[in-house]
């Protein structure tokens, strides 16, 4: 697997210049090793270069040890900018840009600073001048400080003292974290998602009322009046459609997966409108096409990469699972979570809520890991799901239907599948289990508790562990919220376990399995003393009459 930071350094930098730089600055910071001088000296010719800058947060003696260094490959230092104080980098960097123009500008520094040196440097040219970025750290790698402690904590220190530096002074955040990964266009098109899927979502709730196309209540339902339904019709192909948009001009996928799983998910979406607004499909029915999407996507991406699943409990054991056993494995849970997001999808704002804060998740993983697509699944999931949540919150004006939550849950389902194939990591299997565990739990939990009292597990019921707080008396918003929270400490968890030490790993685990477990017994506990209430409250009325 290339080493997600290495990835992410890599989608800044635009390709080495092939001669000297004109300015050669040398950003030397935090105490670390002094980077290797040879990489400095291949961008420096005394012919060509004009001024060569030093900017240091170092100990004097690794300052001196390093301004030595280049003066003993000819390399005289001409400007000294002190990086411990913001004002005066973008002071001195504007003088230094001034004072003699110059052709364009190389910065050499290690991965780790890269993004915020040039965001200072851009900042500093005003655009006038090209920016190029050299990595010259080279001993970076999962083993050595991705995986460390240190190494989570620097990264998320940099990219806080970037997004400082840019509300603060006016750096150019956006510009320095461009490159192959296509910030603009995310950040644009998140923006463009949420507006137009909450604009789409009133205006297809006008249109269900008028075609009375409503969900009325009955038995079963969670709900008490009459509703429209299919909103997620809006989340599906609004989604879809964007990510066709920008793959006609640039995608980081192997084509044959994207194509493998827009087309399975327009399947989805196709059958669930038709079971939403026209005739109910028979559940089998439904099963198989579920299979078969999942069967599509599994082969597609074992012929080009067959995937390994791994499940690692530090200090005690490593469980991997290859081969057909594998995709047995992965068709099994893409056809099960399918159905289970579905399943979860009973009352206001709790699918729509849970997809915000894993499509976040997984937005963030993949960007890490230098995977444009899949980040932009990501990113347009979440933002189509809170457009949609303004119509769906307690209480709902719209619902979702299964033309949201059978897409929605496909895709949560076959994420860390695809990822898989880009980033080669086992762990993105336990990682995806770990995101949707909220969901994944209170679905297994509620098969297992059927299915032992033998009732018909397929059957549309009332027996969730969120069905069961509401009808108990807990409000729609407080069960949502409540599903929120065990959301955002298992994407934390899930976070934690993929980049993390193995201590780090052990404790994410440890966590998620403790929240679900005292989850079951606490709801259980209040359900089990409500009952007794309701019937001694019973009870009670009867003697009165």
């Amino acid at each position: 697997m290339t080493w997600a930071g290495e990835r992410v350094a890599n989608a800044l930098k635009a390709p080495p210049p092939a001669s000297a730089a004109e300015l050669l600055i040398f950003w030397l910071e935090a105490n670390e090793a002094l980077p290797p001088i040879e990489t400095v000296s291949r961008y420096y010719d005394a012919a060509i270069t004009q001024q060569v800058v030093l900017v240091q947060d170092v100990s004097d003696s690794q300052f001196e040890e390093a301004r030595s260094a280049l003066e003993t490959y000819g390399i005289p230092v001409h400007h000294i900018v002190d990086v411990r104080n913001v004002s005066t980098i973008t002071h001195d960097l504007n003088a230094i840009f001034a004072a003699a123009p110059v052709g364009n500008a190389v910065v050499v520094s290690e991965w780790f600073h890269g993004r915020r040196s040039v965001c200072a440097v851009q900042a500093a040219a005003a655009g006038g001048v090209p920016v190029s970025f050299v990595g010259a750290q080279a001993d970076f790698s999962a083993a050595n400080w991705w995986a460390s402690e240190a190494g989570a904590v620097g990264i998320a220190t940099e990219i806080a003292k970037t997004a400082y530096s840019s509300l603060i002074y006016g750096m150019p955040f956006s510009g320095c974290w461009s490159g192959d990964f296509p910030f603009t266009l995310v950040t644009g098109y998140t923006l463009a998602a949420f507006l137009l899927s909450g604009l789409l979502v009133g205006a297809l709730r006008w249109f269900t009322i008028r075609r009375r196309l409503l969900d009325v209540a009955n038995e079963r339902s969670m709900h008490k009046i009459p509703t429209p339904r299919g909103g997620g019709i809006v989340i599906s192909l609004l989604t879809l459609t964007m990510l066709i948009v920008v793959a006609i001009f640039f995608s980081d996928l192997k084509p044959q997966l994207l194509i493998v799983y827009i087309v399975a998910a327009l399947a989805l979406t196709f059958l669930s409108l038709y079971d939403d607004w026209v005739k109910a499909v028979p559940i089998k029915i439904r099963l198989l096409l579920h299979l078969a999407t999942a069967v599509a996507v599994v082969i597609s991406t074992f012929l080009i990469h067959p995937a390994e699943i791994r499940l690692e409990i530090p200090g005690v054991i490593t469980l991997m699972v290859t081969g057909i056993f594998a995709a047995s494995a992965l068709i099994l849970w893409i056809t099960g979570f399918t159905n289970m997001f579905n399943f979860m999808d009973g009352i206001d704002g709790l699918a729509g809520l849970h997809v915000l804060l894993v499509g976040a998740g997984w937005a963030l993983l993949f960007f890490l890991e230098g995977e444009s697509t899949l980040t932009l699944i990501g990113v347009l999931i979440v933002a189509t799901s809170a457009g949609f949540l303004v119509h769906n919150t307690a209480p709902a004006r719209i619902f979702m239907g299964d033309l949201g939550s059978v897409f929605l849950g496909f895709t949560l389902a076959a994420l860390p599948v695809l990822g898989y194939v880009g980033t080669s990591n086992a762990d993105m299997f336990i990682v995806g289990v770990m995101f949707v565990l909220p969901f994944l739990f209170d679905a297994t939990y509620t098969i297992i508790k059927r299915w032992r009292n033998g009732e018909n597990v397929l059957q549309a019921h009332r027996k969730h562990l969120y069905q069961r707080l509401v009808l108990r008396g807990q409000s729609h918003g407080a069960v949502t919220g409540l599903y929120g929270f065990m959301s955002v400490f298992c994407v934390a968890s899930g976070v934690l376990y993929y980049t993390g030490s193995p201590i780090t790993r052990g404790i994410a685990l440890i966590v998620v399995i403790l929240l679900m477990a005292t989850y079951a017994l606490g709801a259980e506990t209040m359900l089990a003393a409500k009952s007794v209430g309701y019937a001694k409250a019973v009870g009670a009325d009867m003697q009165v009459d």
